[in-house]
């Protein structure tokens, strides 16, 4: 099954929301944080992916596991289960899109951090975040 499953995108942004035909709204994307302070407080942040799966998929659930971290520490992780419905009149795969927000979520110093992606286990997909210190003449 897990082969079937697959990460069609993956991005991080400011905000995202879905409307009830299903299509996914995204303002805001980034993969880095400037700031003039370290430690830095994100107030929210989300993480938006879309699964691809196959027709032979439908009715089957599995367990993605979301993480917000660095190679140190996890800063925050979030666990779903996916459960494959068969849309009306297909017989192709479908999507499936998870959107996971991260409110109040603090970087406690500058490097690279990522938004990582699990499916049943194995990691899927990692999307970059790279936390910067800057000056006030660097721009913020």
């Amino acid at each position: 099954m897990l082969e079937r499953v697959k990460i069609a995108w993956a991005v991080v942004c400011d905000y995202a929301s879905l409307t009830v035909e299903g299509k996914v709204n995204v303002l805001g994307i980034f993969g880095e944080i400037k700031s003039g302070v370290i430690p830095v407080q994100i107030a929210q942040l989300f993480a938006v992916i879309s699964y691809q799966v196959g027709a032979d998929e439908y009715g089957t659930t599995h367990q993605a596991r979301i993480v917000l971290g660095d190679a140190t520490d996890d800063l925050a992780t979030v666990e779903a289960d996916l459960t494959v419905s068969k849309p009306p009149r297909s017989e192709a795969g479908g999507i499936i899109n998870q959107l996971v927000g991260f409110g109040g979520v603090t970087f406690p110093r500058v490097g690279e951090y990522s938004v990582r992606v699990f499916v049943d286990g194995a990691e899927q997909v990692s999307v970059p975040i790279l936390v910067h210190l800057v000056s006030e003449k660097e721009g913020v």
